[in-house]
């Protein structure tokens, strides 16, 4: 994507992403065994994710929150493109979970998120 960055590129990007969502479901199975996910259970050290309220800031489907929720952590995902979060609610109802979406700019973002998250 060269050029500026717009909810209407990304948007474009996404569109297709639902008839990937065995795909995606893979991704976030796959994304448990990574060393990202080994890195994140790391820095949190003893505390229960079951207890965390996240938030996956320009979270595109949302594979790393679809992580924290199957671990029971209250999960919202933010990005600016709503073909995005649509794909994200579609692979978190594949799994039975449940997320808070919200339409926002990463990087203008509300004053009301402030203090609510722990990651």
């Amino acid at each position: 994507m060269s050029g500026s960055n717009t909810a209407e590129q990304w948007g474009r990007l996404w569109r297709d992403a639902p008839s990937r969502l065995k795909e995606l479901r893979f991704s976030v199975e796959k994304a448990e065994k990574s060393l990202i996910w080994s890195s994140i259970r790391d820095s949190l050290g003893k505390v229960d994710i079951a207890s965390l309220n996240t938030i996956e800031i320009g979270a595109g489907a949302g594979t790393i929150s679809a992580a924290f929720a199957r671990h029971g952590a209250r999960v919202t995902v933010l990005d600016y493109s709503q073909e995005a979060l649509d794909v994200n609610t579609a692979l978190f109802e594949s799994f039975g979970l449940k997320q808070e979406s919200l339409l926002a700019d990463a990087l203008d973002l509300p004053r009301s998120l402030l203090g609510r998250f722990d990651v």
